[in-house]
């Protein structure tokens, strides 16, 4: 390709970023100051600075700790709109990474082509919102099983560390046995504890996954005190987080709670707000299904180093299972909260599954570079999945210009 293009291409790549950031900006302003108009930028983040402005609750996640300091230091909520505009840009920068984590997974070198590729891949993900289908659900949000949101301030900084954690656990995930860096440690560490502490839905999916993964490898290794001794030491990184859970469970759910509220056994009561749960799920999987069966022998021949596409759908099912079969009781049922779980389980689903169309896209390159006549059904494959993703991500472009200019966010 061209110096030309690909310098063309940066610069591009770079305007769309620096719109993102100033219309995160001007949408998260928009949403923290009172509009006198029912409906008109609704969102969860005024309700949130009001709450902690006003002490009418503890501090207990991180947001409510940087909007209590940002409002008090501002004097206005202009630095909270600032901070939460970077938080929902930055994420493009850490879904960049995951996709090149997961080449490093796969032990293959990033070439510029591939890189390019996962530039507009980051963008695509910071607007896809859901499977849209007018004549069976009547919204871009509500009903459907979403992978993105504009009105909730707790699920993008807790996206924003989630992703970074994933993919660094993928990798310590492959090597732990043999060695960890400390360096590795210390950040997959921090990261969990700001996961949690924005939001605890990913850390409440991946730390069962990681048991499960720890208490296997402590059986087949029972007699090697070495890999037993870096099994403890993975699993620690673990503990901070887990005390934070401890802590907002007893805020929330503890005899001192200010709200009466418990977690329960309901099986698709959440889920069948708005929608049929089987009907939505299926529309949901579909992608994701045709991908894992165009995918399969692939995988299937080289289990090892598609271990992280495994463990996408392993930590997408637990997610799911939450949103299925638990709902939080008394006051807080309404909130809806193992949603967001089930959300960014989707997302993660559905970057790994554009990951795989990737890897089908090299195949094809190769096969063309060295004179073979590619298989027939993986151009139509690849070429089919461009037309998803541009699909999905005009879908949530137009969904986010709604949001913009104030329609209600769940519409």
């Amino acid at each position: 390709m061209p110096d030309f293009i690909r310098k063309t291409e940066k610069v591009l790549f770079i305007m769309a970023w620096a719109a993102l950031t100033a219309a995160s900006v001007y949408l998260f302003y928009r949403q923290s100051v009172p509009t006198g108009v029912t409906g008109e930028y609704a969102a969860d983040l005024i309700t949130h600075i009001v709450w902690v402005v006003n002490e009418e609750g503890v501090i207990y996640s991180l947001n409510s700790l940087v909007f209590y300091l940002l409002y008090w230091g501002f004097g206005n909520t202009v630095g909270i709109a600032v901070f939460m505009g970077l938080a929902e840009s930055a994420t493009v920068f850490v879904v960049y990474r995951f996709f090149l984590s997961l080449d490093e997974a796969n032990g293959c070198k990033t070439d510029d082509d591939a890189k390019m590729l996962f530039r507009w891949y980051t963008i695509g993900f910071m607007f896809i919102i859901s499977v849209v289908l007018p004549f069976v659900f009547p919204h871009f949000y509500y009903g459907n099983m979403a992978m993105n949101s504009w009105h909730n301030d707790t699920y993008i900084t807790m996206r924003l560390f989630s992703v970074p954690a994933f993919a660094l656990y993928i990798k310590m995930c492959r090597s732990y046995k043999e060695g960890i860096k400390l360096k590795d440690w210390g950040a997959h560490t921090l990261l969990l504890i700001l996961s949690t502490a924005s939001k605890p839905s990913f850390f409440l999916a991946i730390a069962p996954v990681a048991l499960v993964i720890f208490i296997i490898d402590f059986i087949c290794n029972i007699k090697n005190f070495s890999v037993i001794k870096r099994i403890i030491l993975f699993g620690t990184s673990f503990l901070p987080a887990a005390a934070i859970i401890f802590y907002q469970n007893k805020l929330l759910y503890g005899d001192d709670a200010a709200q009466e509220a418990s977690i329960v056994f309901d099986p698709f009561t959440v889920a069948s707000i708005n929608g049929n749960p089987a009907v939505k799920l299926g529309i949901l999987l579909v992608f994701p299904l045709i991908v894992l069966g165009h995918s399969f022998a692939r995988v299937r021949k080289d289990a090892g180093k598609y271990y992280w596409y495994i463990l996408v759908w392993v930590f997408w099912a637990v997610e799911m299972f939450y949103y299925m079969f638990l709902a939080e009781g008394g006051d807080r049922w309404h909130d809806e909260n193992f949603s967001w779980g089930a959300q960014f389980g989707n997302y993660i689903l559905y970057m790994a599954s554009f990951y795989m169309v990737k890897e089908i896209l090299k195949g094809v390159i190769e096969n063309k570079k060295s004179g073979k006549v590619a298989d027939r059904k993986d151009v139509v494959f690849v070429n089919a999945a461009a037309v998803f993703f541009i699909y999905l991500t005009a879908v949530g472009g137009l969904y986010f210009l709604h949001v913009m200019v104030g329609h209600f966010p769940l519409f």
